[in-house]
């Protein structure tokens, strides 16, 4: 879906879908319990948010909490409660995964999760040099090129990726499933913005860490074949890759539909809002405002180059 055409939607359809689409996240709470976008940052009321408006994320982050991870540290001293929120979320999928040296564990959703053997690997590192520069993304130096000693991305090659990918749609997840939560207070970009900034980003790590899988498999198949045979043969890898993109993928088309109700949401509150491919821009009646990147340069390089044959082939064989 192209982002220029969101901003067409009316609002009353926009709320309507948005509605549906995330009303599956919430569940029942005592409204005078939620704590406030300034409720003081500590575990209580980073569960509180979650058991309320997130029941995967809830899932991950109570199972920290029961096995003494210490997660409240991912908090800047300076943040908001939903500031870090989604990075809780995204770090806490990768120590549930952890239940061997030879397997990992891949959270699902809705308490369902898939054991993935592992199989031998190359370093990812070692892929760095045939990436398109036109392909090496804001995330490409820390996860692929220039990772710090043990990175799972780079040690644990497509399965490390495949970590990585599933982490970064956990965290889209929750910033829909927060969608509810930032709707109870008042429409300014206090309050959406944050919502804005994590799903892109989010957003974005969906085309990167799909690329890295699909790029690391082809590159495997022309210089190391027997891994490239022994990944492909691996059923779990394949099911955990192909549920969860396609889950990631339609957490972003639902993303893209809120972006455009809090646009609609903003302008009734007498908001100027540019929407376009590239930019969410918000300024009041004096013209003072903020703008956001939706980093849309970077995730369509991505998008169209993973329209090529060799890398459409891979996606295939992975969701056979």
């Amino acid at each position: 879906m192209m982002l220029r055409r969101l901003y067409s939607k009316k609002l009353t359809i926009l709320l309507l879908v948005a509605s549906l689409l995330l009303g599956s996240f919430y569940f029942e709470c005592d409204s005078a319990s939620i704590p406030g976008l300034d409720a003081p940052v500590n575990e209580y009321n980073v569960l509180v948010l979650l058991n309320t408006y997130d029941r995967d994320g809830a899932r991950l982050v109570n199972y920290g909490y029961k096995h003494g991870t210490n997660w409240i540290s991912y908090y800047s001293s300076d943040d908001r409660l939903i500031d870090s929120l989604d990075t809780v979320v995204h770090e806490e999928f990768h120590d549930y995964s952890v239940v061997g040296l030879d397997d990992e564990r891949m959270y699902m959703g809705k308490n369902k999760s898939i054991i993935v053997p592992y199989t031998p690997i190359f370093r990812s590192k070692e892929m760095t040099r045939s990436v398109p520069v036109r392909c090496r993304t804001s995330r490409f130096s820390t996860y692929i090129s220039q990772p710090i000693s043990n990175l799972a991305s780079n040690v644990q090659g497509a399965y490390g990726m495949l970590n990585e990918f599933l982490a970064y749609r956990w965290g889209l997840n929750n910033n829909l499933a927060m969608f509810s939560y930032y709707d109870r207070f008042p429409d300014n970009m206090t309050t959406w913005g944050r919502f804005v900034a994590d799903g892109v980003s989010n957003r974005l790590a969906y085309a990167e860490f799909k690329y890295y899988i699909l790029h690391y498999l082809y590159y495997a198949k022309r210089h190391h074949p027997r891994v490239y045979r022994q990944i492909m043969a691996n059923e779990k890898f394949r099911k955990a890759y192909a549920k969860g993109e396609r889950d990631f993928a339609k957490s972003i088309r639902n993303f893209e539909l809120c972006l455009g109700a809090v646009q609609q949401k903003l302008q009734l509150q007498g908001y100027n809002v540019i929407f376009t491919e590239e930019a969410f821009i918000v300024t009041n009646k004096l013209g003072v405002g903020s703008g956001l990147s939706l980093l849309n340069d970077e995730y369509s390089t991505l998008i169209e180059e993973m329209e090529k044959t060799k890398y459409k082939s891979i996606q295939k064989a992975l969701q056979r």
